[in-house]
């Protein structure tokens, strides 16, 4: 498990990366006047919540419905409540903010006095694919990600952002680096590496050697990789930027360390401590002193070694969050063994599975409780609606109601008029009124009994005749085994009961009785049930999920992985993942 914590490292600088590519502003939160929210732009809403993204992300949502209600911009609040959550962990809840954002009528409208401008409504739509790219890489659904991060680079284009378009091209290296497909990594980043080396970005330039310094390192070890990553540190020196360059040194000593280079690795122990800035991640530390243990155990300075995994148990028990590699494992083993021989030994290979076995199990505990969240905000969202819908529905009601007072109050004049003016139309007037009533309630006491008559038998013939609940719901199963009904993104409950030869409110009945489920909540069940079998397919039938979504008879990708994970509790890419490693047996983690 050479190099695995690279990906970890390399993801910290796709946070910095993101920040950078959405433009971050150089305010603070103090600085914000949050009486004045309603002016708020994307540097102020993203400036509140990277100062304080817990306190950010309890202000933005308290203000999101009141934006909303006033049918103001409410893009840049969701933009900065998708980047809040994503500082906090939460990457499939800040996704889903980050996707609202981009369905959002007034930017796919290019509506209002911002999103009316197509170059900030690109700019906008860049960035939120940039970050959705990014919460599907750490979530490890490498299909999303590319998908968005292809999304991006198409976006960059259009603006005709070429420095953007490359920028992106460094996260898709990347990815086929994580996605283990080393020569088209390779390719990718040589060619970005060029054109940065040629504009004169030395950022970008040290970025695109790293992840190529990576990606050669495991084509052949010992080759230029490590001479590529040297050169990342070296510009990052020079740029001033010492976390940069205190990663790229942990990479490099893991190269070194691959190749048991012990002089090489006491000199790059020198250059850390030289150059180490006042806050290292904890990753970096944790990689660090595993680094410095494997090097103390091949020179046999054991007092040095012992007092180093000290450190290491000390660290991993502080941050149970931290990858724990097999270099770690080995490192543990090796003092377990000198200390208690093979007992010791098996003790600390059991306690690493089980460490693994915890983590794996609180990232699922953690997705399943985004997607709560994710349903408890769904149900925020529709309760704004109708909030939204009541008071548009009481604004036309006054509208209308003195519209009517104005026009009474007319009519009240034009009558007084009337009288006072001419006696003789009102006496006309008077009689008209009394045969008018005279005619109305003889044709009211001709025509009502037979009517209501007919009515009554036709509701009783209606009730003798209609099938049970049961009946119809199996009537229903057939139809929809018969013709997949469910296919179809237009279907209606309407439509169902005319086929079956019944109404609306009997089906509704018969569904419910049956699924303890609404219509359209049993018509998702079965598309998401089509969708499973469509993705356990051998070779999932060559489909994206936006094709499956499609097929299945979703209206909109957002909505079938919405509906995907409140079905199964996961979205999409883990469930294919997941039937991919259950299908070749290697699932389990102990």
């Amino acid at each position: 498990m050479q190099l695995m914590a690279s990906f970890a490292v390399m993801r910290c600088a796709l946070v910095v990366w993101m920040l950078m590519c959405g433009g971050l502003g150089l305010a603070t939160a103090q600085d914000l006047d949050s009486a004045d929210f309603r002016r708020w732009g994307e540097e102020e809403w993203k400036a509140l919540v990277v100062a304080d993204p817990e306190a950010g992300r309890a202000f933005a949502k308290s203000k999101f419905t009141v934006l909303a209600l006033e049918h103001r911009d409410v893009v840049n609040v969701a933009y900065a409540l998708g980047l809040a959550e994503y500082l906090l962990g939460r990457h499939l809840v800040s996704n889903d903010w980050y996707e609202f954002a981009l369905e959002h009528p007034d930017l796919v409208g290019r509506r209002g006095a911002v999103w009316s401008n197509e170059k900030e409504a690109l700019r906008k739509e860049a960035a939120l694919y940039n970050n959705i790219g990014v919460n599907f890489e750490i979530m490890e659904d490498f299909i999303s990600a590319e998908a968005a991060y292809a999304n991006c680079q198409k976006t960059d284009l259009l603006l005709g952002d070429t420095d953007a378009a490359w920028k992106t091209s460094i996260n898709i290296g990347f990815l086929r680096y994580c996605e283990h497909q080393y020569e088209e990594a390779k390719e990718i980043l040589t060619d970005a590496l060029a054109y940065f080396r040629e504009s004169g970005d030395r950022h970008s330039q040290g970025l695109a050697l790293l992840n190529l310094g990576l990606t050669e390192h495991r084509l052949s070890p010992g080759g230029s990789g490590l001479s590529q990553a040297h050169e990342a540190v070296e510009i990052f020196v020079d740029l001033g930027d010492s976390t940069e360059a205190m990663r790229s040194l942990v990479a490099c000593g893991q190269m070194v360390d691959a190749l048991g280079d012990d002089a090489a690795m006491r000199g790059l122990f020198a250059e850390m401590d030289a150059m180490r800035p006042a806050f290292v991640p904890h990753l970096i530390d944790y990689e660090v002193l595993v680094l410095r243990a494997r090097l103390a155990g091949r020179e046999e300075e054991w007092d040095k070694f012992y007092v180093l995994v000290e450190e290491i148990e000390q660290m991993a028990e502080a941050f149970p969050e931290l990858l724990r590699t097999d270099e770690e494992l080995e490192v543990l083993m090796t003092a377990a063994h000198a200390r208690g021989g093979l007992p010791a030994l098996f003790e600390v290979f059991r306690k690493h599975g089980e460490d693994l076995r915890r983590q794996f199990s609180q990232r699922s505990a953690q997705v399943l409780a985004e997607a709560w969240a994710l349903n408890d905000r769904e149900v925020q969202m529709h309760q704004m609606e109708q909030l939204e819908m009541r008071l548009s529905f009481a604004q036309r009601l006054n509208v209308i109601s003195g519209f009517a007072f104005l026009l009474a109050l007319v009519a009240s004049g034009l009558l007084i008029w009337k009288r006072k003016t001419d006696q003789r139309n009102q006496w006309v007037i008077v009689r008209l009124l009394r045969q008018r009533r005279q005619s109305g309630q003889k044709h009211r006491s001709g025509f009502g009994g037979s009517e209501k008559s007919e009515k009554r038998e036709k509701v009783l013939q209606e009730v003798t005749t209609a099938p049970s609940l049961d009946e119809l719901f199996s009537s229903l199963e057939q139809l929809v085994t018969k013709e997949q009904i469910q296919r179809n993104q237009n279907i209606t409950l309407g439509e169902l009961a005319s086929r079956l030869n019944s109404n609306t409110k009997y089906l509704s009945s018969a569904i419910r009785q049956a699924t303890s489920m609404g219509f359209n909540e049993y018509i998702n069940m079965l598309r998401v049930h089509d969708a499973q079998g469509l993705m356990l397919t051998e070779g999932n039938g060559g489909l994206s999920f936006d094709q499956i979504a499609e097929e299945c008879g979703f209206g909109t990708r957002r909505t079938f992985y919405r509906q995907f994970t409140k079905f199964t509790g996961m979205p999409p890419g883990q469930f294919l993942k997941a039937a991919e490693e259950d299908r070749t047996g290697d699932l389990g983690l102990g």
